[in-house]
């Protein structure tokens, strides 16, 4: 035992038959190969039978097989050594190196690969549409085909007071024309503290509606008191944008389509109460597809790609920028892959 020989197989003998063994030497020489092998070993058979945790840490040291580096005991001139880890260290190391000399080139692949960049400025066309709709408080959506959208009655009452100079009844009546006028002039302004937001005021829908009367005179004056209701109609923004915008695209040309966020509406009085005519006005974007672009430009020299792309159609815009590499001129490039810039 002590030339270390049979301290491997007193180990696989003890994990074969579920074994607790442990050593009991005053060697040191044998108690460091024991451990070194996975088995406890102790100096005195008291710490053998009362130190627990000698045991744990001997049960996890790892086995070596064979003799530890160094001279081997009754084998003088040969030396034991760990020829078979180095070995295996240089073989990861050459197998490192060879995954890292592969992978250079493909990076420098990735990173010279031809590629296109394209800019395009889509041409832009303004459209307008004037339309005729009726504002029925009776509708609960919008009709396209009247054309009609819901409204709203909108209703305020208050009182009046108006004094001219005069007491006869030439001056009532010039006191009472003045109070009507203002009352219609500021109908309007008084009905839009009413709406909800989202509403607009159906212009000339407006109504001023007298209910009271009363004249007293005083001090050569003529004094008015009256009651008196406004009422009015209001539609919803979105109703009339809904509306509007079909009309809009019907008056683009082919390979345009409309850019929501540009529409804009103004409202003016139509023929009748209760119509208003609406004139909208929007802007269409011409429509690219990418993907067909990107088809038609694959394999093109730099020139004719950049010629072909800035070349107008319905669907293209006439202004386009393409940028390559200086040094890719000469190089059938693969499929670029277009940026669409609106």
């Amino acid at each position: 035992m002590r030339g270390g020989v049979d301290l491997p197989l007193l180990r696989r003998l003890a994990d074969r038959e579920r074994l607790e063994v442990g050593l009991v030497t005053t060697d040191r020489d044998l108690a460091r190969r024991a451990r070194a092998v996975g088995l406890p070993a102790f100096s005195s058979l008291a710490l053998a039978e009362h130190y627990r945790p000698g045991w744990w840490r001997g049960r996890r040291r790892a086995e070596r097989l064979g003799f530890p580096p160094g001279p081997i005991p009754d084998h003088p001139g040969a030396i034991a050594t760990f020829g078979r880890s180095r070995s295996l260290a240089r073989a990861l190391f050459l197998l490192l190196a060879v995954a890292l000399f592969a992978a250079l080139p493909l990076a420098a692949a990735l990173y010279f690969l031809p590629r296109a960049t394209i800019t395009l400025r889509p041409t832009s066309q303004p459209a307008q549409a004037i339309v005729e709709v009726t504002a029925d408080p009776a509708l609960a959506a919008t009709d396209f085909a009247a054309p009609a959208i819901p409204a709203r009655a909108v209703q305020l009452g208050l009182t009046w007071e108006a004094t001219g100079p005069g007491t006869n009844a030439a001056a009532r009546q010039q006191v009472r024309a003045l109070a009507l006028q203002a009352l219609n002039a500021g109908a309007a302004d008084r009905l839009a503290g009413r709406l909800a937001p989202g509403e607009e005021l159906v212009p000339g829908a407006t109504q001023v509606t007298v209910s009271e009367e009363a004249f007293t005179t005083g001090g050569g004056d003529t004094r008015l008191t009256l009651a008196a209701e406004l009422t009015g109609l209001a539609v919803a923004a979105a109703d009339v944008h809904r509306l509007a915008f079909p009309q809009l695209a019907r008056a683009l040309p082919a390979g345009y389509a409309l850019d929501p966020a540009t529409l804009t509406t103004q409202l003016e009085a139509g023929r009748a109460p209760g119509r208003l005519l609406v004139t909208a006005q929007a802007t269409g974007r011409a429509q690219l597809d990418p993907a067909a672009l990107a088809a038609q430009l694959a394999g093109q020299r730099l020139g004719e790609a950049a010629a072909s792309a800035g070349r107008p159609s319905p669907g293209r815009a006439a202004h386009a920028r393409l940028g390559w590499p200086g040094w890719l001129g000469l190089v059938r490039p693969p499929a670029p892959r277009p940026a669409h810039h609106c």
